[in-house]
């Protein structure tokens, strides 16, 4: 069965997606929806600095994801990743994106958790399960797991 696990963690907002693989325009769309979510006021964010998704593994290339094309010069793949067959790494892959320059409070979160669900539902992901856990630096984590519905 295919899952999907999202884990966000704030502040300021992290947030990987692990699993089965996503659509390239879901994973563009995130990545445009997502920075608006936040609660850092519009004129302190800079708007030539947009947060990228980064293909930290999987069977892709890996790499910067910029337009819709990999970039290698700013590869973030492991290279164990590489060296595992194609029949274990297939269809996983794991991307991150850190909104370093943003602040999220209750509100915000529970925004990006909902453009999060919506944008998943769309490919046939359903919410099966939440856990959020306080750490020891303060940071919130919570984790949303999603499975083919």
């Amino acid at each position: 069965m295919p899952n999907v696990i999202v884990t966000c963690v704030f502040n300021p907002p992290t947030i990987s997606i692990q699993g089965t693989s996503i659509r390239q325009d879901t994973i563009e769309a995130l990545q445009r929806a997502l920075p608006k979510q936040t609660t850092t006021s519009l004129p302190s964010q800079r708007p030539g600095e947009s947060a990228k998704f980064l293909l930290t593994s999987g069977g892709a290339t890996g790499g910067r994801i910029e337009g819709g094309a990999d970039t290698g010069a700013h590869s973030n793949q492991d290279d164990s990743a590489a060296v595992k067959g194609e029949a274990n790494n297939k269809g996983y892959n794991s991307w991150h994106i850190d909104l370093g320059q943003h602040y999220c409070d209750q509100k915000g979160r529970s925004m990006i958790f909902l453009v999060i669900m919506e944008a998943l539902e769309e490919e046939g992901f359903a919410l099966r399960g939440t856990h959020t856990v306080v750490t020891e630096k303060e940071k919130d984590v919570t984790r949303l797991i999603f499975s083919r519905a």
